[in-house]
């Protein structure tokens, strides 16, 4: 319950701003990072092909991914992110995501 009520809350203040897509994402990265000790990025999805678009800009290669929507979606480190914490993860990123798409 911790987990979804700190990422809703830092999520509602994020999908109210005008920022671009990106830098929302790069601070959602940064949240993500900053309370769980892990470090995730986001891709667009192009066919089979995950192209980097936000994130920390590290040369780590990543231990697990998530598709979001049919066009975004993320890849994280930390191998042992548990199920309930990448559902929340995509959840919150979808609500972004289709904010910024609206």
């Amino acid at each position: 319950m911790e987990k979804e009520t700190y990422l809703s809350n830092s999520m509602d203040r994020m999908v109210d701003s005008e920022e671009e897509l990106q830098n929302k994402l790069d601070q959602f990265c940064e949240i993500i990072g900053n309370k769980y000790d892990t470090e995730l990025y986001f891709c667009e999805i192009l066919g089979k092909r995950w192209s980097y678009i936000a994130g920390p800009e590290s040369s780590y290669l990543p231990q697990g991914r998530c598709k979001v929507t049919d066009k975004y979606g993320f890849m994280y480190k930390k191998e042992d992110i548990d199920s309930e914490l990448k559902q929340e993860i995509k959840s919150q990123a979808k609500k972004l995501i289709d904010n910024y798409e609206q």
